[in-house]
């Protein structure tokens, strides 16, 4: 793969709240280089012959009563909304980790959504103007879960799903609320879905945001 075509993305909707690509925190507040590894993979999509057979929007069955994998969604934020959801209900979070486009038509065709423990970060120090800052604990310990989405004939399938973890769940209610993909300050539907067309559109993070803020002014919403 040409390197040059490998860039970063923008995180959208893993902690209710718009994040500036230049302000992108980790999730853990530990440091700013928890995305290291989550990076946009361009590349050009050679399935053509795939199908789906069923539509899976507004079903509140129980996770455990119907397989994950081949579950299908109109969009790709329900497939998140229903992944979060089912972290929710399991004790741990998410974050949106890369997306996969089509080199010739930049059309955003596969989503991978993980554990907010996926990964590591860099051990080393950084530096404040004469002063060697030390990184705190990481709180990450590489885990693999994940769910992984991709666009079939314009409808969004479950197509890998990896329920192992290597850390403790958090089986708390109020304390699997403190996750960031799990706070209360969530945005409505509406948001969610306007920031992502904007996203698949190609606009910068820092551009959505201001979209975004203008909206929620008008309709007196605390800015994101």
């Amino acid at each position: 793969m040409d390197h040059s075509q490998i860039t970063t993305i923008e995180d959208i909707d893993i902690s209710g709240s718009l994040v500036n690509v230049d302000d992108i925190v980790d999730l853990e507040k530990d440091d700013d280089e928890w995305r290291e590894h989550d990076q946009c993979q361009i590349m050009e999509d050679e399935d053509g012959d795939d199908s789906v057979q069923e539509i899976v929007g507004d079903d509140d069955s129980g996770f455990s009563e119907a397989p994950i994998l081949g579950r299908v969604f109109k969009i790709a934020e329900e497939a998140y909304g229903f992944y979060n959801d089912y972290a929710q209900g399991k004790g741990f979070g998410t974050r949106k980790q890369y997306t996969s486009r089509n080199m010739k038509t930049q059309q955003i065709y596969r989503w991978n959504y993980v554990c907010s423990k996926q990964g590591v970060k860099k051990h080393n120090h950084k530096t404040v103007g004469d002063h060697i800052v030390k990184r705190r604990r990481d709180s990450r310990t590489n885990c693999s879960a994940m769910l992984q989405v991709k666009l079939v004939d314009g409808l969004w399938i479950i197509e890998k799903f990896n329920d192992e973890h290597n850390h403790p769940l958090i089986m708390t209610p109020s304390k699997v609320k403190k996750f960031p993909s799990h706070g209360d300050l969530r945005r409505s539907n509406f948001i969610k879905s306007l920031v992502t067309k904007l996203f698949e559109e190609g606009l910068k993070s820092s551009k959505i945001s201001k979209v975004v803020n203008a909206i929620n002014k008008e309709v007196n919403i605390t800015p994101i």
